[in-house]
């Protein structure tokens, strides 16, 4: 699942905005500029990289970042669980639960929303495909992997987002984006693709009902517009501040700028079945010749921190940290490896990027200059967006290596493996391995949380170190300004969930 970082800028509804909102003089009504209203608010469909639908539509446990930066799994629709034995887990649904339209929760809803993953979901059907759920009651069901033994079951219900069974029948799938109903905080009153959207609180939500009684979401593309609306007094918060943008708000008394680390990463995913990576000597050089941090630095104004391994540092209950390779570059063994590989090193290749991943040009040209150094030819080519270059390149009609942006909010990487590089997934067609299959399903089924870290490691070796198929570079950090008179704590703004939002 590929996606690009979610951004937001709060501004208070103002006619001089020409934004579609709220009275200003409403308690408890605010107006979010965005650079981008997805078409779509049904997850299953909508790749854009908007969380939006975590305001309405919920999932049966959610991933998320804790005090100490640590990645943990928490309930959510589903309020315990426990293993049942090797591929089976039981789960208890949340009592007392009804979507918006006044449907009732059940564990059908649950089957039912699994199915249907399956069946219509571009984003997380892949990641649930061997997946199956049996209703035991109306407030139990029980979750198996029909193809191997799963210790990490539950995290993996993170992508089970719960539709209403009747409702969803009633309107369709692709329409159900326009109008959906789920059991979250907030209620959609109006949406227009890639506009405009409005969200209404929900009284009866179960988890208490938010401060914020309504938010109206509107595209502001441009991005200096939209940090201008903070300076002049028409924004409360401005979710991210770009690269470049930070110095126009620094040193205002009356804003204040907050930097996190997010759960998006920019990577470089090479096309290990053509040359000049078919051969691992000249993959293993290229990513020696990277120097994330002189990138952070020159071109993301120190906005993120650099990472090499298949989960972050945090992940795995800071297990992460144990996993990460070098980090610094190494220009003279790349070199050295270059001579070995002779003269298939010096087929030219493309790097690709897209207009819709943050700096992405410049990051590409930096990045070439730097392969370039050690005697690779790259010629860096930009899309559109990045759903364009992947379908092209991901299918084999373009070669080379591709500038990815993701969102890693998993704590284990053998679901990376499952949705990147196992048999029929996207990047399938550019290396696929079984060894690497049968250490990620024998991850997936250990319990012990060392062993299992030590698969991920043999895992991680095999797809970072022997193929070179994955070169991780850093991991963004989340940067917005805001006004001293609203609360927005760090992990409301990462995820774009306005439930955690407060007015001073």
């Amino acid at each position: 699942m590929t996606l690009p970082a979610l951004s937001f800028a709060v501004v208070l509804a103002s006619a001089s905005c020409g934004f579609e909102g709220a009275d200003p003089g409403a308690a408890g009504s605010i107006v979010v500029s965005t650079d981008h209203v997805p078409s779509s608010l049904n997850p299953g469909l909508d790749a854009s990289g908007s969380q939006l639908d975590l305001n309405f539509l919920e999932t049966a446990v959610t991933t998320t970042i804790n005090s100490d930066g640590a990645v943990v799994t928490v309930p959510m629709l589903a309020t315990s669980w426990k293993q049942v034995d090797g591929d089976t887990w039981s789960f208890d649904v949340r009592p007392n639960v009804t979507f918006s339209n006044g449907e009732a929760l059940t564990a059908g809803a649950f089957e039912y929303s699994l199915e249907l993953a399956k069946k219509e979901s571009l984003q997380t059907g892949p990641i649930l495909a061997d997946y199956t759920i049996t209703v035991v009651d109306e407030l139990t069901f029980e979750v198996s992997n029909t193809k191997a033994a799963d210790a990490v079951l539950p995290d993996q219900m993170n992508w089970l987002y719960v539709y209403p069974p009747k409702y969803t029948e009633e309107v369709g799938f692709n329409a159900f984006g326009t109008k959906p109903v789920g059991t979250g905080p907030y209620e959609v009153s109006m949406f227009q693709g890639d506009t405009s959207v409005s969200l209404t609180a929900n009284d009866t939500y179960w988890n208490g009902k938010p401060t914020i009684e309504k938010v109206t979401v509107n595209t502001v593309a441009d991005a200096a517009t939209r940090v201008g609306t903070l300076l002049s007094g028409d924004a409360q918060v401005v979710l991210p501040i770009p690269t470049g943008q930070e110095g126009r708000v620094e040193g205002d008394t009356k804003l204040k700028l907050t930097s996190s680390p997010s759960s998006t990463s920019d990577y470089l995913q090479l096309n290990v079945a053509q040359p000049p990576f078919d051969d691992p000597r000249v993959a293993e050089a290229a990513s020696l010749a990277i120097d994330r941090k002189a990138l952070i630095t020159g071109i993301l104004n120190g906005d993120a921190h650099p990472y090499n391994g298949l989960v972050y540092p945090s992940m795995l209950d800071g297990a992460g940290a144990q996993l990460q390779r070098p980090i610094d570059p190494d220009v003279t063994r790349a070199k050295a490896l270059m001579r070995e590989a002779g003269s298939a090193a010096q087929t030219p290749f493309t790097l690709f990027t897209a207009q819709d991943i943050p700096q992405g040009s410049l990051l590409a040209q930096a990045i070439a200059t730097q392969l370039e150094s050690i005697g690779l030819k790259p010629q860096v080519r930009s899309f559109e967006n990045s759903g364009q270059y992947f379908d092209a390149w991901a299918s084999g009609k373009e070669k080379g290596i591709a500038l990815g942006q993701n969102l890693l909010p998993w704590p284990a990487p053998d679901i990376l493996f499952q949705g990147f590089f196992s048999p029929g997934t996207l990047f399938s067609p550019l290396g696929s391995w079984p060894e690497a299959k049968t250490l990620a399903d024998r991850a997936r089924g250990e319990a012990d949380p060392a062993t299992r870290i030590a698969l991920f490691k043999d895992l991680q070796d095999l797809i970072l170190g022997q193929h070179h198929a994955w070169i991780p570079l850093f991991i963004l950090d989340t940067t917005y300004a805001s006004s001293t008179s609203v609360e927005f704590p760090p992990v409301a703004a990462l995820y774009g969930t306005f439930a955690g939002l407060r007015l001073k």
